[in-house]
């Protein structure tokens, strides 16, 4: 099976799968996903079916799935794959669409996938300073995702925004 192409700053070509440390990493990764790995793989669903297979082949546990609110077919593949993998996955909610106030496909998109058992749980927002999120639609988008799941939500706060993270810090679990 080939390895994804790793992605190293805004641009990439093909496949994309960056490796992001969440924990402090100890021992080997290898040999099958592993439930307490620190790890998470940031990447896209579009074309990455096999994505979960390397993912779990490297002893990662999680995958952040990007980009799979574009293509909810591509994400229900990689979800599927996932599970048959043994890899959990955060799916992104569709973030442009909660900055825009556009909450009805958020809302199909949650119901749809909210009760996947390879859903570990959803990603709200991706610097929201930067992408014009007020904290006011990131509170409704958490509210509508919270209206049908219970998986925890995540965001991503730049470091040049730390700041930042006060404002939202009620709008993703800790």
């Amino acid at each position: 099976m080939p390895r994804p192409t790793t992605r190293r700053g805004r641009g990439a070509v093909g496949p994309m799968a960056l490796l992001i440390v969440l924990a402090s990493v100890a021992g080997p990764w290898s040999g099958g996903a592993r439930a307490d790995s620190p790890l998470t793989w940031y990447a896209s669903t579009t074309n990455s079916q096999s994505f979960p297979g390397v993912i779990a082949g490297d002893g990662v546990g999680q995958a952040l799935a990007y980009n799979s609110f574009s293509d909810p077919d591509s994400a229900q593949a990689y979800l599927d794959a996932a599970q048959a993998a043994g890899v959990k996955v955060i799916l992104d909610v569709g973030w442009l669409n909660v900055r825009d106030s556009n909450f009805d496909p958020v809302r199909s998109y949650v119901e749809r996938f909210a009760d996947h058992p390879a859903l570990a749980g959803w990603y709200l927002f991706d610097e929201p300073d930067e992408f014009g999120l007020t904290v006011s639609e990131a509170e409704t988008g958490a509210a509508i995702v919270r209206s049908f799941s219970d998986k925890p939500i995540y965001g991503a706060i730049d470091s040049r925004a730390l700041r930042a993270q006060d404002n939202y810090r009620d709008t993703i679990d800790r």
